[in-house]
């Protein structure tokens, strides 16, 4: 009489989604994607209204240098910091955009180590 034995479970190509794991690094994918567009996005705006300001700025100094207005003056004041403003919320934007960049290596490598495929669709919720 022979003793019934049960089969183990080999390893196939298959990687499991990997649960709440895997859809954990599915969101982080998600999330580099949607701050690179957004980036990509603010960078554009960023850029024009940059060259826009800096053209109602060398206009105020122009009017300015021929009216002697002190109107001018202040608008023109106006103008240079929204410039400066700008300048450094790019510069904080980029800061966002460089810490994002890293997240989709960090959790490929996260599901990697685990055998979670991040390819397979996310787990169902529980009931």
């Amino acid at each position: 009489m022979s003793t019934p034995t049960t089969a183990e479970p080999s390893m196939s190509a298959d990687k499991p989604a990997g649960g709440q794991t895997g859809d954990l690094c599915r969101r982080i994918l998600a999330i580099h994607e949607r701050v690179s567009n957004a980036s990509t996005e603010l960078n554009r705006l960023f850029s024009q209204t940059s060259i826009e300001l800096s053209q109602l700025l060398a206009g105020g100094y122009q009017l300015h240098s021929k009216t002697l207005d002190m109107g001018i003056d202040d608008v023109a004041f106006q103008l240079h910091h929204m410039l400066v403003t700008l300048s450094n919320v790019q510069i904080d934007v980029s800061r966002v955009t460089d810490t994002a960049a890293k997240l989709p290596a960090m959790a490929k490598a996260f599901a990697h180590e685990r055998q979670i495929d991040l390819d397979t669709a996310e787990d169902p919720p529980t009931s």
